[in-house]
């Protein structure tokens, strides 16, 4: 079985070679929805404002230096990818997606 890796060590070890980006899409167990306990507990963005808010209070936690965008309040970039609750996808120069 692998050790589980964390962002930011892929991000230490191969963002000389590699892009890293980060979409943060719609809280995955918020306080006002399915409410899963977890240390920093928040609740469902109702505007684009607020989403970005969390999305950078988030980034700040994890502490990692990866580039970071917010999805908007329609969730097209969470759909398209089928990224609930998270996905890690390699996409070529080519734009294919090579690994998902």
């Amino acid at each position: 079985m692998k050790e589980a890796v964390s962002l930011r060590q892929l991000y230490s070890k191969d963002s000389s070679d590699i892009q890293f980006l980060v979409i943060y899409i719609r809280e995955v167990h918020p306080i006002d929805g399915w409410d899963v306990y977890a240390k920093n507990r928040l609740y469902t963005p109702k505007t684009i404002e607020k989403r970005r808010k969390t999305a950078k209070a988030c980034r700040e936690t994890m502490k990692h230096e990866t580039q970071a965008y917010v999805d908007e309040m329609d969730d097209k970039v969470m759909v398209a990818y089928a990224a609930w609750p998270e996905r890690l996808y390699l996409v070529g120069k080519d734009g294919r997606i090579e690994i998902s």
